[in-house]
C-alpha cells in the first residue's frame, strides 16, 4: 500500500467510526429522551399512589371511626333496652300485685257482705 492509500483508508475508517459515533449518540439521546419521558411518568403515577394511599389510609380512618361508633351506639342502645325490659316487668309485677289486692279487696266486700246477709237473717228470724 502507498503511503496516499493508508491515509485514504485510515480517513476511510475514521469517517466510519465518527458516522458509527454519531448514530451512536443519536440512539442514546433518544433513549435518554425516552428514560427521562418514561422517569416523569413513573413520578406522576408515584405522586397518584401515594394519593391514592393517603385516600385509603383515611377512608380506613373513617371506617374504623364509624365502626367503633356503631359498636358503641349499639352497646348504648342494648343498655337502654336491658334497663326498658326490667322497668316492663316491674310494672308487670306491680300490675299484677294490683289485681291481687284487688281480688282480695273483692273477696273481702264478698265475706263482709255475706256476714250483713247472715246478720240480716238473724235478726228477721229473732223478729219473728
Amino acid at each position: 500500500l502507498t503511503p496516499g492509500q493508508r491515509d485514504a483508508d485510515y480517513l476511510q475508517r475514521v469517517a466510519e467510526a465518527e458516522a458509527k459515533a454519531a448514530k451512536g449518540l443519536e440512539y442514546g439521546q433518544h433513549m435518554a429522551a425516552l428514560l427521562a419521558e418514561r422517569g416523569a411518568e413513573l413520578r406522576g403515577m408515584e405522586a397518584k399512589c401515594a394519593g391514592l394511599d393517603a385516600a385509603h389510609a383515611k377512608a380506613s380512618e373513617w371506617a374504623a371511626n364509624i365502626e367503633r361508633d356503631a359498636t358503641r351506639q349499639l352497646s348504648l342502645m342494648l343498655q337502654a333496652l336491658k334497663a326498658e325490659k326490667g322497668k316492663v316487668a316491674r310494672m308487670e309485677l306491680d300490675v299484677a300485685a294490683a289485681v291481687a289486692q284487688a281480688e282480695c279487696r273483692q273477696k273481702e266486700a264478698e265475706l263482709e257482705a255475706l256476714r250483713a246477709q247472715a246478720e240480716l237473717a238473724k235478726f228477721r228470724e229473732a223478729a219473728l
